[in-house]
């Protein structure tokens, strides 16, 4: 172990977004915990996973740009007051609950499906990935239709801008929260009993949450319910394309898709790096004694690339034992929408496969009509990585049938 830092490998947060960063989670896994000069960074998963299971590194926001405008999203809470927001929708997303999503879920995916099927080629990420998420998440928060595109654009400026530019991500989270501000009491009035928001207006009326609380579980909900589960879809779709085998053998078996989403996740980590957390007491992780009021960040695609838990980490195993991936975080800050996620991917690959079952990657150069730029990939123009952190995820997914 070391705590030197190192020019390679300094700039962890910058570099995640690379088209392949395989060989930085092996420069990562390789050198174990160290201090890149802002940072401790930690790789290896038995390392990564005692950050998450240890309550004593603190969320809460410090002097950075964003810090006033966070300070009550649940992101960037401890407890007690991360687990009473957190109770306030969990129960919601249990699995057990997600159950009877599957209907609503099933639907939107046929109604975006039907839209292209005609066309016969899409491009993946912009036309459904990044589409579904959208609309089932305003469905639970009331959002309506005319509002959902122009609400998800503030959300991917506030996750995206985060580091790269903070008031325009500032500018972005206070438009969100000024949305739900304006319309929540309209909402909650319409809100369908066992549905989402009203499991929130319970919690609002029980004095679990203030107003202000609940606002903010608003904002929260519908920024992280929409970039996640859009990033899986698109890595998981190509990383299906790119091994045939895997996808000829679900054809063939359907009851191994839920492992093989599993294995996504963990292939293809859609979050990479857990939020900075503050040592609020002396850390040792493996021998090595991290101080108090150090920040500490862990890597969870560098924690499920790691041999020692996965062996031969770099092979795409719809077979593998996937327990224990960190795709979802871990410990008490473990994804709340899970399930949601799986249920969208699950239901997503299933209607895909069924419904347009000559379903191939669409290779050539594609244009890009927001930023006036070809984009060109490796190999292929049929995809490319997004070049933007804190999520992993595609900037484009063509296909055809």
């Amino acid at each position: 172990m070391t705590n030197q830092s190192g020019a390679d490998i300094i700039n962890v947060n910058e570099r995640l977004h690379l088209q392949d960063p395989t060989s930085l989670y092996n420069s990562l896994l390789e050198r174990g915990p160290f201090f890149n000069g802002t940072h401790w960074i930690l790789s290896r998963y038995a390392h990564v996973s005692a950050l998450l299971k240890n309550q004593a590194p603190s969320k809460r926001t410090g002097s950075e740009p964003l810090a006033g405008s966070l300070r009550k999203n649940i992101l960037f809470k401890d407890p007690p007051d991360h687990t009473r927001h957190r109770s306030a929708a969990q129960e919601f997303f249990s699995p057990k609950a997600m159950m009877p999503e599957e209907e609503l879920v099933m639907e939107t995916v046929r109604r975006l499906i039907n839209r292209v099927k005609d066309k016969r080629s899409m491009e993946f990420v912009s036309e459904f990935a990044t589409r579904l998420p959208v609309i089932i998440m305003g469905d639970y928060l009331g959002v309506s239709d005319d509002k959902k595109d122009e609400l998800a654009g503030y959300a991917r400026q506030f996750i995206f801008e985060f580091s790269n530019d903070p008031e325009v991500s500032d500018r972005a989270v206070t438009a969100l929260r000024n949305y739900f501000t304006q319309h929540i009491d309209n909402f909650l009035r319409a809100a369908i009993p066992g549905r989402l928001l009203a499991r929130l207006a319970a919690g609002y009326r029980d004095g679990i949450l203030d107003k202000d609380e609940l606002i903010e579980m608003c904002v929260f909900l519908f920024a992280a319910g929409t970039e996640t589960s859009g990033s899986l879809l698109g890595s998981g779709l190509l990383t299906l394309l790119q091994h045939p085998e895997s996808l000829e053998a679900i054809r063939n078996d359907a009851t191994l898709l839920p492992n093989a989403v599993e294995e996504m996740l963990r292939y293809e980590s859609p979050v990479p790096m857990t939020t900075m957390r503050s040592t609020t007491e002396p850390m040792e992780i493996d021998g090595l004694v991290i101080p108090e009021g150090c920040p500490v960040i862990g890597i969870l695609a560098a924690a499920n690339r790691d041999p020692e838990k996965f062996p031969d980490p770099g092979r795409f195993d719809i077979y593998r034992n996937t327990t224990g991936h960190f795709s979802f975080g871990g410990g008490i800050h473990y994804c709340m929408g899970a399930s949601l996620v799986r249920l969208e991917a699950k239901v997503t690959f299933t209607a895909l496969f069924e419904q347009l079952p000559t379903l191939r990657l669409d290779h050539g150069n594609i244009f890009n009509r927001l930023t006036r730029k070809i984009y060109r990939s490796p190999g292929s123009g049929a995809w490319y990585w997004r070049e933007r952190t804190p999520t992993r995820g595609l900037e484009y997914l063509k296909l055809k049938w």
